[in-house]
């Protein structure tokens, strides 16, 4: 207890700003990639949070993949015209101090799309994960946060 305490605390101290960053992009073949890009940091305290035990991430550990697609399938949802979409998980990197995460999943074409992410927000109230978008060659940018979580996009 003690250890998760002062990890907490190591935590607030080092790197103030609570930010993630979802990219979705819908291509030609019905398919959208989505990559989010979170703190590593972060991600270790939530799943630390989640799993109720100390944690750091071993890239190259299956158990550390399935700790990570586990609390993200609590926490990213995409839907398109209403129903939940399932993600498939392809792949999980560092890139300096950010955790990048990438998925796949099958979209209808002209389907409204509606993303839902609430990672982080047990952890923290100023949490915000920034969402882009891209379809047909446009992009576009959201904010979600604790007041709004979820954004849709007509494709």
């Amino acid at each position: 207890m003690i250890q998760m305490i002062g990890l907490w605390i190591s935590l607030l101290i080092m790197h103030p700003l609570h930010l993630g960053v979802i990219h979705l992009n819908v291509n030609e073949q019905n398919e959208a990639e989505i990559e989010m890009r979170l703190f590593t940091d972060d991600l270790e305290a939530a799943i630390t949070h989640f799993t109720e035990k100390a944690y750091k991430i071993n890239y190259d550990d299956e158990q550390s993949k399935k700790y990570i697609t586990e609390y993200l399938s609590r926490k990213l949802f995409i839907y398109g015209d209403q129903k939940r979409l399932s993600l498939s998980f392809l792949d999980v990197k560092p890139q300096k101090d950010v955790t990048v995460i990438t998925y796949k999943v099958k979209v209808k074409r002209n389907a409204t799309i509606k993303v839902c992410c609430e990672a982080f927000f047990e952890l923290y109230r100023d949490q915000t994960n920034l969402l882009i978008v891209k379809t047909n060659n446009i992009e576009e940018g959201y904010r979600l946060d604790q007041s709004k979580a979820c954004a849709s996009v007509e494709d």
